[in-house]
């Protein structure tokens, strides 16, 4: 049964069991980083609706976890972060937004930025063995060509928004 209670009291109930978790465990780290993602949620809500988005925000839009870096929707599912969540039990309605603390984001980022580049790595080895054969067999050498230009786009999209989460980590302050 879906949770009707206002988005506010349900992130406030969720710090509560943040709160509540034992010191340490191998998701401290983002236990706290979800934390201050929470904390500056509601920071937002109660400014009400002139109040400025985080840089980075999660949704929940038809079931699908998205992740957006200003308004730009970022190539990857962050997982991660909805299975975090709904071991704290805090679910959120389509169309309803949390703001990420640049630490959480680039957690999330982080793992997918390792496998785009493995990818590409292995994109690009098919691309360099399928160059000499280019005349023979045309449609495979473009079919890697074109992987391989996605990866780089997908790639640095990814490596655009992990360096602007790194770049202000260290300096965003905790709301409340």
């Amino acid at each position: 049964m879906p949770d009707r209670a206002p988005l506010a009291n349900r992130l406030g109930e969720g710090l509560a069991r943040i709160g509540a978790e034992p010191p340490g465990g191998p998701d401290a780290g983002a236990l706290r980083e979800l934390g201050r993602s929470l904390k500056r949620t509601l920071a937002r809500l109660e400014a009400g609706d002139g109040a400025a988005a985080a840089e980075f925000r999660f949704q929940v839009t038809g079931g699908k976890p998205l992740l957006f870096h200003g308004r730009e929707q970022l190539p990857l599912e962050p997982e991660g972060l909805f299975r975090l969540l709904n071991s704290m039990e805090i679910r959120l309605r389509s169309g309803e937004t949390l703001d990420l603390d640049r630490r959480l984001a680039a957690r999330l980022i982080r793992p997918e930025v390792s496998v785009a580049e493995a990818k590409l790595r292995r994109t690009e080895q098919e691309l360099r063995k399928l160059r000499p054969a280019r005349s023979r067999d045309p449609r495979a050498f473009q079919a890697a060509e074109t992987a391989t230009i996605r990866l780089r786009s997908r790639l640095f999209r990814l490596n655009g928004a992990l360096q602007a989460a790194q770049r202000g980590g260290a300096a965003t302050p905790e709301p409340g």
